[in-house]
């Protein structure tokens, strides 16, 4: 009887473990966090605010994954182009599940204007989102850095 009530136990411990299988078809494969490093290069700003960029202005930045530093160059706001340097940080918000990246400027410039909410379209494009604004947004494709405006 002792055989018999060890084999119907052991059996039914077997069943069991094997009945607790753990569904993931609800899991993402993707990892939603994105790394400094798939945002480092040089971009280009394509397409603010709704408005295409290809009216004369320009908007350039340099994202330096090994440091978090930046810098921009760009002619939307003065009469001659500028650059600016500064830092920038990027987290992960698990309760909205988007990465939102900030800066600072060097210098006396401060914080920037926003905080943005970043999305990866693929790997040669990213579209900001104002987390303030959310009809703030900022399409960015890579692009390399024209010569004369290197020296900025």
């Amino acid at each position: 009887m002792k055989k018999i009530f060890g084999f119907i136990s052991l059996i039914s411990a077997i069943l069991a473990f094997q009945a607790c299988e753990v569904d993931h078809s609800y899991e993402s494969t993707d990892d939603p966090v994105l790394s400094y490093y798939q945002i480092a290069g040089t971009w280009k700003l394509s397409e603010w605010k709704g408005a295409d960029m290809n009216d004369g202005r320009f908007f350039y930045m340099t994202l330096v994954s090994k440091d978090a530093t930046f810098t921009i160059w760009h002619n939307l706001d003065s009469a001659r182009p500028i650059s600016l340097t500064g830092t920038f940080s990027m987290e992960y918000d698990e309760d909205e599940g988007v990465n939102v990246i900030s800066g600072l400027y060097d210098h006396e410039y401060g914080l920037w204007a926003n905080d943005y909410i970043v999305t990866l379209k693929d790997a040669d494009s990213m579209v900001w989102t104002s987390v303030s604004d959310p009809e703030d947004i900022s399409v960015y494709i890579r692009a390399e850095l024209p010569e004369d405006i290197q020296g900025i």
